[in-house]
């Protein structure tokens, strides 16, 4: 049903657009290398949620062989030879998701969410070839912006005990690993991080910035989409 998601050309994808992805990391803990979260915790963090990513893919594609992640996946794929035929234009991308449903019968579309979470995927899947565990990963790395925001919001209010909390946000197994495939969870966490972040910065630390309070409305209407 799902033959040929993950090939041989990942061997060669999935280390080119983790080193190129560790690269971006890099250069954002440098710019903060005063920060002593980013230079203790940023890149460790970054490459257990990849590890997590690349390890979900393949579990859902070899060992349990379906899951709703393929069906996104799927959906992208059917939506991309639309456009690739002409039957579509890229408008489609602009139309609810009881078009597709009622007129090619997408599963996943079946909801509004499902539709925004394919729109989503159909821009990131542009980036990575439109293959299955390269566009995951980058789906992850969108998580983890939420994840580590999320991390250094509790941090913040909790000095000392920042080992603690990274464990339970970064580095705890169920969530890096069903928060980083092509899911509305993975969405949903990256969300919640900035609201929590920047509910934290106009807030807490009484630090307004025009920048925070448009990510929290954008964050709000994303996570209750």
């Amino acid at each position: 049903m799902y033959k040929g998601y993950i090939g041989t050309i990942d061997l060669l994808l999935v280390p080119l657009y983790f080193l190129l992805l560790y690269v971006w990391m890099l250069i954002i803990r440098k710019k903060r290398d005063s920060d002593a979260l980013y230079r203790r915790y940023f890149i460790p963090g970054f490459v257990f949620k990849i590890a997590c990513t690349v390890l979900y893919c393949l579990l859902i594609y070899y060992y349990w062989g379906i899951g709703d992640t393929m069906n996104y996946f799927k959906n992208v794929l059917y939506v991309k030879q639309l456009i690739s035929s002409r039957v579509e234009n890229w408008s489609i991308l602009l139309k609810d998701s009881d078009y597709l449903k009622d007129k090619y019968s997408l599963e996943g579309t079946s909801t509004d969410t499902g539709w925004l979470l394919e729109r989503i995927t159909f821009v990131l899947a542009h980036l990575s070839f439109f293959r299955f565990i390269t566009t995951s990963m980058l789906f992850a790395t969108l998580a983890y912006s939420g994840m580590f925001r999320m991390f250094r919001a509790f941090a913040t209010m909790m000095p000392g005990w920042e080992r603690w909390i990274s464990l339970a946000v970064l580095f705890f197994p169920t969530v890096a690993i069903y928060g980083s495939g092509i899911l509305k969870d993975t969405i949903c966490i990256a969300a919640m991080g900035w609201l929590l972040y920047c509910n934290n910065k106009i807030f807490l630390e009484n630090t307004f910035r025009w920048r925070y309070l448009l990510m929290m409305v954008f964050a709000f209407r994303l996570f209750f989409s």
